[in-house]
C-alpha cells in the first residue's frame, strides 16, 4: 500500500471540499472509523480556532505541536472554551464526542474498546448523551438511525464552530512596560503627578530613593484599586448579561 503525506489544512480555505470528501469517506467506513473521522474534523477545525487567535502563525505552531498545550483534542477544547472562543454548550457537546472517540480509539484489559459499533448500548447512550448536549433528542436505538444521528450531530457541531472560526480575531502582542510608560509620561504632561514624578527622578539622581520608593508604591496601590474596581465592574455586567 502507497503511503502519503497527509494533508495539512491551516486555514479555512483548506477545508474546501471536506464535507463531501469526508461523506464519501464515511459510506466505506466501519462505524469504528466513522467516529474517529468525523472527531479528527472537528479537531480541525478547532485547531484553526485556537490558530486565528493567536498572536502569530509561529506561536500557532508551537502550541499545536504534539505533547504542547494545543496538541491533542482535549487540550484544543479546554483551550478553545477557557479563552471564550466557543461556547459552553459547543464544549459539552465535544466532550461527548470526544468520549466517544475514547471508546473507539483505545482498548483495555477488559477487552474495551471492542465494543463501539452503534448497536453497542453503551455507544448508543454516548450517542443520546452527545444528542442531548446539542439539543436533539436521539429518537431510535436502530443502529442505521444512531449512525445516521450521529454524523448529523458532528456536522451540525462542525457547522457551528465554521460560526466561531469566522468570529475570532487575532490577538495583538502587548506592549512594553517601557511603551506604556512613556505612553503615560505623553499624558501626564504639565499635571502634578508629571511634576511629582521629575521631583522624584531628580532625587534619585542624588542618591535618595526614597521619594521614588513612596511613589512607586502609591502608584502599585492605585493600579490594586483599579484592577479591583474592574474586576468588580466585569463582575456585575456577566451578571447583568
Amino acid at each position: 500500500m502507497k503511503h502519503t503525506k497527509s494533508k495539512e489544512y491551516n486555514c479555512l480555505k483548506d477545508f474546501q471540499g471536506m464535507p463531501k470528501e469526508i461523506t464519501k469517506l464515511l459510506k466505506s467506513e466501519s462505524d469504528r472509523g466513522c467516529i474517529l473521522i468525523l472527531t479528527a474534523y472537528l479537531e480541525e477545525i478547532l485547531g484553526l480556532i485556537v490558530r486565528g487567535a493567536c498572536v502569530s502563525d509561529d506561536d500557532a505552531e508551537m502550541l499545536l505541536q504534539l505533547r504542547c498545550p494545543g496538541g491533542d483534542f482535549n487540550s484544543k477544547i479546554l483551550l478553545c472554551s477557557a479563552f471564550g472562543l466557543i461556547h459552553h454548550e459547543e464544549a459539552q457537546a465535544l466532550k461527548c464526542i470526544q468520549r466517544i472517540r475514547n471508546k473507539a480509539a483505545h482498548f483495555d484489559r477488559k477487552g474495551q474498546g471492542f465494543q463501539v459499533l452503534f448497536d453497542s448500548s453503551e455507544t448508543i447512550d454516548q450517542v443520546a448523551n452527545f444528542a442531548k448536549a446539542m439539543n436533539i433528542k436521539l429518537l431510535s436505538h436502530d443502529i442505521g438511525k444512531v449512525r445516521s444521528c450521529f454524523i448529523a450531530l458532528a456536522r451540525l457541531l462542525a457547522t457551528k464552530l465554521y460560526l466561531r472560526l469566522a468570529e475570532v480575531r487575532p490577538r495583538t502582542a502587548p506592549k512594553t512596560v517601557k511603551e506604556i510608560a512613556n505612553e503615560v509620561r505623553n499624558i501626564m504632561v504639565n499635571t502634578p503627578l508629571e511634576k511629582c514624578l521629575k521631583k522624584t527622578e531628580i532625587e534619585a539622581g542624588k542618591g535618595n530613593l526614597q521619594p521614588m520608593r513612596k511613589l512607586l508604591s502609591e502608584m502599585e496601590d492605585a493600579i490594586k484599586l483599579a484592577l479591583i474596581e474592574k474586576q468588580k465592574s466585569g463582575q456585575e455586567y456577566a451578571d447583568d448579561k
